[in-house]
């Protein structure tokens, strides 16, 4: 598992380099990664308020929890992988992959991503296929 993150953030790391070359590609991959599981615990969270009609583990919660809780995961991400640049010791592995392999991953994490934000979509179009006035 800890080799695919780092291979996820490799990937959007070379993506935003060859995209521009502003030096922020590193925060930039870091940022994609924190709103992508953001996106996934939401619409987690979105199905479970519809499969059970108005509990939340989320939403829920105090705004200062909300808050605190990804803070802490902010702080996480950036010791996981800028901290001393530990996404670097999978670097040369990850360059040194085959070119038919490399295009797989990429596309791969393209499908991630996508399905990421369509699960997010569609837990938002249950969510509003739900009549909140019979469970409040």
């Amino acid at each position: 598992m800890k080799k695919i993150t780092f291979l996820l953030f490799y990937k959007l790391n070379h993506f935003f380099r060859w995209v521009s070359e502003d030096g922020w590609s590193d925060w930039k991959a870091l940022l994609v990664i924190q709103v992508l599981f953001a996106f996934l615990i939401l619409s987690v969270d979105i199905y479970i308020k519809v499969l059970f009609k108005g509990s939340s583990l989320i939403m829920d919660l105090p705004k200062a929890y909300f808050i605190i809780l990804f803070v802490a995961y902010s702080l996480l991400n950036y010791y996981y992988f800028l901290h001393e640049d530990r996404w670097k010791m999978y670097q040369n592995e990850f360059e040194n992959y085959p070119k038919n392999k490399s295009r797989l991953i990429s596309l791969l994490v393209l499908s991630f991503i996508i399905l990421v934000l369509f699960s997010l979509i569609g837990a938002f179009y249950q969510m509003s296929l739900v009549d909140w006035s019979k469970y409040r």
